[in-house]
């Protein structure tokens, strides 16, 4: 018999295990979903609805908010809708505009940077009332990263019935943005929070500050708002 414990063999079949996994997943035929779109501010936002088999909207629905910037079709959140489906569960992914009309993919770190955590949670806020009035009649919450603070925010902030559970993945919360700010770019955050807080007190809100170090993006063109609200 043999002692599979830190033998080269025992690692030889893991390896081949997982490379016949992963080969068994290449063929698996990805759910095609639905692209919906609705009118908010005189933009187009998108999302993708996924119907379990056998379920209509009316048995419920999660709905899924991508982190920073990000976007619906990233791989965390087709993993989740994908697994959800797998369990019957139906599912709305969106993509918050950031200012963009009909935006996909991630949002280009090039563009100015005038969107606002409220406009965010205003675009959350329709879809929630697009769902309801598709007869939807329970809610799960689900969000990503600083889309999941986004997420807990809007919860307190409308204590909407409809919603009954909020589920939080890898939240991004504001204990942990100066850390990973300075961190990122070796800067200090309270300088450029102090910047942008002279302007904001000034009434100076949409006022761009350049090659501000903002989020993922270094050396951005960012407005005081933007960068204030976040």
């Amino acid at each position: 018999m043999f002692n599979f414990k830190n033998s080269s063999l025992m690692r030889f079949l893991i390896r081949i295990r997982y490379l016949s996994l992963v080969t068994m997943l290449a063929f698996v035929n990805p759910s095609l979903g639905e692209e919906v779109s609705i009118q908010h501010q005189s933009l187009t936002l998108n999302a993708n609805l996924e119907i379990a088999e056998g379920k209509s909207m009316q048995d419920g629905v999660v709905l899924i908010l991508h982190g920073m910037m990000a976007h619906n079709r990233m791989e965390i959140i087709e993993a989740s809708q994908q697994a959800l489906l797998d369990n019957d569960h139906s599912s709305l992914a969106i993509t918050l505009s950031l200012g963009v009309d009909s935006r996909k993919g991630f949002f280009d770190c090039a563009l100015l940077h005038t969107h606002t955590m409220d406009e965010a949670l205003g675009e959350l806020a329709a879809w929630v009332q697009w769902l309801r009035e598709k007869s939807v009649n329970k809610i799960v919450l689900m969000a990503h990263s600083r889309g999941a603070n986004q997420a807990m925010v809007y919860t307190v902030e409308h204590d909407d019935p409809l919603i009954s559970h909020i589920i939080l993945l890898a939240p991004n919360t504001t204990a942990n943005a100066k850390p990973n700010y300075e961190a990122r770019y070796g800067k200090s955050f309270d300088n450029n929070l102090a910047r942008v807080q002279k302007l904001i007190d000034a009434g100076k809100r949409s006022q761009m500050l350049e090659e501000l170090d903002f989020s993922y993006c270094p050396k951005a063109t960012v407005s005081a708002a933007t960068f204030y609200s976040y």
